[in-house]
Parts: structure tokens; C-alpha cells; sequence
């Protein structure tokens, strides 16, 4: 399973693997949605995230790709980012 946490301003990715490692980003030195594509990308089973809003295009398409692999993609996102 890999935890994604997001902030409009400050974006922190934490991944956790079922072999327990434990990988943190800091944007924009780490360049973490790079990183996040790249770990969406390798993704075999489930992705679960809780964000506030989606906006970046890239990260989106990556999450279609795994999709359409028949990875479990859930989402869950901020009420206020889906009204505006």
C-alpha cells in the first residue's frame, strides 16, 4: 500500500510498501511529482489517496494509466475543491 499526503502549498509524499520502507519528498527540491508519477507508473494493486484538490495533468493521466491496468484506485477528495 502507498499513503499519499498532499498540501496546496507545501507537498510532502510518504510511500509505504508491504516490505515496510518508508520514503518521504519535500517539493520542490526532491521533485516529488516526478517521483509520484514514477510510483503510480509502478503500481501493481490498490493506490489509495486522500487530496485536496487534483490539479496537476500529469499526475491525473498516471492515475488513469493505472486504472486502466486494473489497479485499485481510490481518491478521496476535499468537498470544497469538487463545488469549485
Amino acid at each position: 500500500m502507498r499513503l499519499h499526503f498532499f498540501n496546496n502549498l507545501f507537498l510532502i509524499l510518504i510511500f509505504y510498501s508491504l516490505h515496510s520502507q518508508i520514503e518521504v519528498f519535500f517539493s520542490p527540491e526532491d521533485r516529488p511529482a516526478k517521483k509520484l508519477i514514477a510510483a503510480i507508473d509502478e503500481a501493481k494493486n490498490r493506490i489509495f489517496a486522500a487530496i485536496y484538490t487534483l490539479t496537476h495533468k500529469d499526475i491525473a493521466a498516471a492515475l488513469v494509466r493505472a486504472k486502466t491496468r486494473n489497479v485499485d484506485v481510490r481518491i478521496v477528495l476535499d468537498k470544497f475543491s469538487l463545488e469549485s
